[in-house]
């Protein structure tokens, strides 16, 4: 089929004007606040003082855990905005906003080259209406204004960056462009593919974007019988591709024999999958009929499907799947373009939507999956049977209403304290949205009383998850109560408590508040009770969990006179191999800060001979540690003169 589309200078307008209006439909989200994982992945920022120096950041860099790679490429990129944290989050957004309008010109340039490659007639205007549509579309809000989602907008950055890199290679080796620019477009597709996994690991699927396209181009006619490309095809995509497949294959078989992920999730492997069916279902559903607001980031309330008919709109959504796949293949050559987009939209949903005991939904997991969708409608938009005014005007339109949805939901953002009520309205069961809300509210003027009752709702609504009824005394400890019974009922639930990565983190918060006398809801003693009753909970053995909660216990004795038992446990139960140095560092430093200056010489001296042993840390760590054993040591000097 022809496209009859709009004339190449106005589609270039469209594209510059999408470009500058989006820039000033984001603007209003950049005076949001920091949510969830901000607060598990930007505190490093903090903890060395300013990142000034190399050293610094080197150790920020490559000493992240926000997943299996350390993703070392987002967190740089977040160390250029570290003066603004934790008290302002606008440096880091507008930085989010400029890689959003990178990322729609280099979509263009990859839609441009794929649909040139297919044979399209006016394959400019078709990359320029779909770059348009997936810049402006309001399901990127919760990406693009979510700090810590710069992670999943840096990955698609590199990836696009790799696809351009394989379009060089390609051109080159396969229409004799010269053997020095296909080496330079080879090494490119490895650089920008590693770059992108150093983002997010989610660009392990690049191999299966480069078989796609490459079957986009046979459906449409394309044969080629270069041996040295062929070869490489199998090096670059079709290996690859079976390494992919079978890693995927191979957790689901672990997942399914062992039962390991329903350990640290409330549902099984069947279950997720299950639900899956409705969460992409759902995804389909907020590209095509964008709201005015959403629950935001909230999600955690979403319904889990127990089987094909409970909900039975899981049964509706597999079959509404299946005829989508099975139609974009039957049909591949009559419409090659449509088919495309919609199995790129599949093919990138295929690691978090699928066997990955991940959370269930979030919508930042549609930043690179929707572009296969914005393809397709502009395609579907520019192929209308009309006049060439008319339809312009119908381009016009669509882009002018995505734009609109856009600035209401960014000025939203913006808002935090309207946010916080908005995304408890939307997902009212949801415990995180209200944990969120009391959060604001806590700290904005005469909002403890509805932070309190948010918090006592999300209690509720968690099922008395302790985890939960903690933060209610941490949040707020000048105000709650915590009577004998609520503590004996902690105490009792805390052992059999769901896994919840945030419990270290609070019960180091709240230690600092109890030890300065700012929470009157929980008493020394009745800290020490909750924190031996948590470390009792077997979901956090070998977990970095169970680490944090012996550092609070350790560092509680310390702090509350118990400085005899605080030695001990320091010195003797300690694995100095297994232990990161920073951790006993700070512990050290703790020590020495209260008088025991023995302890935290030895302290640090057996980290560092672990060290010697096994070297596991930094340079720029070992070289701090030995600092501080030298400060020590002169301290130690100066009391025996």
């Amino acid at each position: 089929m022809r496209l009859v589309l709009l004339p190449s200078r106005l589609a270039v307008f469209y594209a510059l004007c999408a470009l500058l209006i989006t820039a000033f439909a984001y603007f209003p989200g950049v005076h949001g606040t920091f949510l969830l994982d901000d607060y598990g992945t930007l505190p490093p920022l903090g903890q060395w003082g300013e990142i000034d120096t190399y050293a610094k950041l080197k150790e920020y860099v490559l000493g992240g855990f926000a997943g299996p790679t350390g993703r070392p490429v987002a967190l740089f990129s977040f160390a250029l905005n570290a003066q603004t944290w934790p008290v302002e989050p606008v440096g880091f957004l507008v930085t989010n906003i400029l890689v959003h309008l990178i990322n729609a010109t280099l979509l263009f340039a990859v839609v441009y080259r794929v649909s040139k490659l297919a044979g399209h007639a006016n394959a400019l205007v078709l990359s320029s209406v779909a770059a348009c549509i997936w810049m402006v579309h309001p399901m990127h809000v919760s990406t693009v204004l979510y700090v810590v989602q710069r992670m999943a907008m840096l990955e698609v950055t590199f990836n696009l960056l790799t696809l351009l890199a394989y379009f060089s290679f390609r051109s080159s080796i396969v229409g004799g462009g010269g053997v020095s620019r296909a080496v330079l477009g080879f090494m490119g597709v490895g650089f920008f593919a590693l770059l992108a996994v150093g983002s997010k690991e989610t660009a392990i699927l690049i191999p299966l974007q480069l078989l796609l396209i490459e079957l986009l181009l046979r459906w449409t006619g394309e044969r080629i019988v270069n041996k040295p490309f062929l070869v490489t095809k199998w090096v670059v995509i079709y290996i690859p591709t079976l390494v992919v497949t079978f890693y995927l294959g191979e957790k689901w078989l672990h997942y399914f024999v062992t039962g390991e992920s329903h350990q640290v999730r409330e549902f099984t492997v069947a279950e997720r999958q299950l639900t899956q069916f409705r969460v992409v279902g759902d995804y389909l559903g907020m590209f095509f009929i964008p709201k005015l607001q959403t629950s935001g980031v909230f999600h955690d309330a979403y319904p889990i499907s127990k089987s094909l008919f409970s909900p039975v709109s899981t049964l509706i959504w597999l079959v509404a799947h299946s005829l989508l796949i099975v139609g974009a293949v039957i049909f591949r050559k009559r419409f090659a373009v449509v088919c495309f987009g919609v199995l790129w939209f599949y093919i990138n949903h295929v690691l978090e939507s699928t066997v990955i005991q991940l959370e269930l939904k979030f919508e930042h997991r549609n930043y690179l999956p929707s572009i296969g969708l914005c393809v397709v409608l502009a395609w579907v938009v520019c192929c209308i049977p009309m006049r060439e005014q008319a339809r312009n005007v119908v381009i016009g339109a669509v882009l002018m209403l995505l734009m609109v949805v856009l600035y209401l939901r960014a000025s939203l953002w913006g808002n935090p304290v309207i946010a916080a009520e908005v995304w408890v309205k939307e997902n009212p069961n949801s415990y995180r949205a209200l944990e969120h809300a009391a959060r604001i509210f806590s700290h904005s003027s005469n909002g403890e009383q509805r932070a309190r009752e948010y918090l006592q709702k999300a209690v509720h609504l968690s099922g008395n998850d302790p985890v939960v009824e903690l933060k209610l005394y941490n949040y707020m400890c000048t105000t709650a109560e915590l009577r004998p019974s609520d503590l004996e009922s902690l105490v009792e639930r805390f052992p059999k408590a769901p896994m919840n990565w945030q419990v270290g983190e609070l019960f180091g918060s709240l230690l600092h508040k109890v030890y300065a006398g700012e929470c009157s809801a929980v008493s020394e003693s009745a800290y020490i009770s909750l924190l031996q009753s948590a470390l009792k909970n077997r979901r956090y053995r070998s977990t970095r969990i169970r680490l944090q909660l012996w550092d609070s216990l350790a560092s509680a004795n310390l702090l509350f006179g118990e400085k005899d038992k605080a030695v001990f446990m320091f010195l003797n139960e300690l694995n100095y191999s297994r232990t990161p140095l920073g951790v006993i560092m700070k512990q050290a430093i703790l020590l020495a800060s209260h008088g025991e200056l023995v302890a935290a010489r030895t302290h640090l001296k057996r980290a560092l001979a672990a060290q010697n042993n096994k070297k596991t840390e930094s340079d720029y760590l070992i070289t701090q540690a030995e600092e501080i054993v030298l400060n020590i040591e002169r301290e130690l000097y100066d009391e025996n003169e």
